[in-house]
């Protein structure tokens, strides 16, 4: 399983669908699903509390991934 951690924080992994999810704080949650019209991450049928659903087209931009990530 890929992940990026942090202080031994999960912050992005993906599930065997090879989606991507990114950990954020509730308000920023809120302002992703919004805004690209995205969702909560499900993985093996239950909801990932506190992780959303990456879009593939946010994927294929790196810089993008990297501006996320910094947003931790």
């Amino acid at each position: 399983m890929l992940y990026t951690s942090a202080n031994g924080y999960i912050f992005s992994t993906s599930n065997n669908s090879r989606e991507l999810e990114f950990r954020f704080y509730k308000e920023m949650q809120e302002k992703h699903i919004k805004q690209f019209k995205s969702d909560n991450f499900y993985s093996h049928g239950a909801i990932m509390n506190g992780y959303v659903l990456f879009l593939e087209s946010l994927v294929k931009d790196v810089e993008k991934l990297a501006e996320y990530l910094n947003e931790n």
